[in-house]
């Protein structure tokens, strides 16, 4: 019981601010730990259920390993998750350095989002930072593939009736991959420009070289893209 506490504690530690409307509960297993409010009781034991075929799947297209035990939270006040992401256009984030995955889950019955695609997407950024350092992990490609694995979401909130990324071909008002190398603009039509650019040059090799095109990628770890 020692231990469980300091666990939870710890856990709760890693979140800024007041996040809980009440007291969270924890569901640890020898893969995965989650971390949820009672009312989300029901969604934290889904994320334990569907852990390890989303680990097997990620692993596969990756070919690189999920060797460590991650934690997910799941916040249920759509509110105290925007003001902790900080932009009301973000449904989830990964935080590598702490193996950490946070869900809004108020979210995850709005189309085209799933617990099961959005927990995807953010335990490949987990896996591609345990694996993948410095300037062989460039934010665009970090991005990409993490869509690319999660069946083209993106943890933003996109408007799925025009293309940004067709409208800045057109026009030549595109981004630079270079530009993208440590981050992504903050603006909204800048920041879902880089996330169809990231998605729409995985999918271009997935394409033209297939799966074991994209692991060679990785395995060979793009240097910054210079154009």
């Amino acid at each position: 019981m020692i231990i469980r506490r300091l666990l939870f504690l710890s856990l709760v530690a890693l979140l800024p601010g007041s996040v809980w409307a009440e007291q969270p509960a924890v569901i640890q297993t020898d893969e995965v730990i989650v971390v949820f409010e009672e009312s989300l009781r029901s969604a934290a034991r889904d994320v334990v259920d569907i852990y390890g075929a989303v680990k097997q799947e990620l692993e596969t297209m990756l070919g690189l390993d999920l060797d460590f035990r991650p934690k997910v939270l799941l916040v249920s006040d759509r509110e105290r998750f925007v003001k902790m992401v900080g932009s009301a256009l973000f449904v989830a984030f990964a935080a590598p350095e702490q193996q950490l995955v946070v869900i809004d889950y108020t979210r995850m019955t709005t189309d085209p989002f799933t617990l099961r695609t959005t927990l995807k997407h953010e335990l490949c950024h987990l896996i591609l930072h345990r694996h993948i350092t410095g300037d062989r992990l460039p934010t665009w490609l970090d991005e990409g593939i993490a869509q690319w694995t999660s069946e083209g979401i993106a943890e933003i909130i996109m408007d799925g009736k025009r293309s940004i990324l067709r409208q800045a071909t057109l026009s030549g008002n595109y981004i630079r991959l270079a530009a993208l190398a440590d981050g992504f603009p903050r603006d909204r039509r800048s920041l879902m420009l880089a996330y169809e650019e990231s998605r729409s040059f995985v999918e271009y090799v997935s394409r033209e070289f297939g799966p074991d095109g994209m692991v060679s990628l990785l395995e060979g770890g793009p240097h910054r893209h210079r154009e």
